[in-house]
């Protein structure tokens, strides 16, 4: 299910920035930055946004646990990174898109995403507000350079004990 969310995400973003930039839109695709040789994942010489999973956290609603079979919620925390070779300014513009794009689509669904896998009801969005520290920690940890980037939430997926199942709206 998690694959079928970042699928759902790189193809709204593409043809979010094909009808925005046309020609000169920068390819939108989902990957690891760095390959396990740290060396860097992608073919640096095209503009690119890069969409990264950096973290899966459980949400549990009230204040105590209950650790019998009951559905496991998600958020997805989820890198947008731009690369632009030659040109900062232009990978900036690019970033100020991405940011765009999710405050005016903050929701995902069925209605405005078709591609959305059908048992996801909807994708919620929400920024994250990192200071330098944890921002530098990221990036080492991903060891790779610094690029323009900009961190989402995703609130939607529940996962049941018969697998994979979504139950419906967390």
């Amino acid at each position: 299910m998690i694959s079928s969310v970042i699928e759902s995400i790189e193809e709204k973003l593409e043809m979010y920035f094909d009808s925005v930039y046309g020609g000169s839109a920068p390819k939108v695709v989902a990957s690891q930055l760095m390959n396990q040789n740290n060396e860097f994942a992608l073919e640096t010489t095209e503009k690119q946004v890069i969409i990264t999973l950096v973290n899966i956290e459980e949400e549990t609603y009230g204040s105590v646990r209950d650790y019998t079979n009951k559905p496991l919620h998600v958020k997805l925390t989820i890198l947008f990174s731009v690369l632009a070779e030659d040109d900062y300014i232009e990978a900036l513009d690019f970033l100020s898109s991405v940011i765009q794009f999710f405050q005016a689509n903050s929701t995902l669904d069925q209605d405005n995403t078709p591609q959305l896998h059908e048992n996801i009801e909807k994708l919620d969005f929400s920024i994250v507000n990192s200071d330098l520290r944890d921002i530098g920690g990221l990036w080492g940890a991903l060891g790779a350079k610094y690029l323009p980037s900009v961190i989402f939430t995703v609130r939607a997926l529940t996962f049941t004990s018969e697998g994979l199942g979504i139950i419906g709206r967390i």
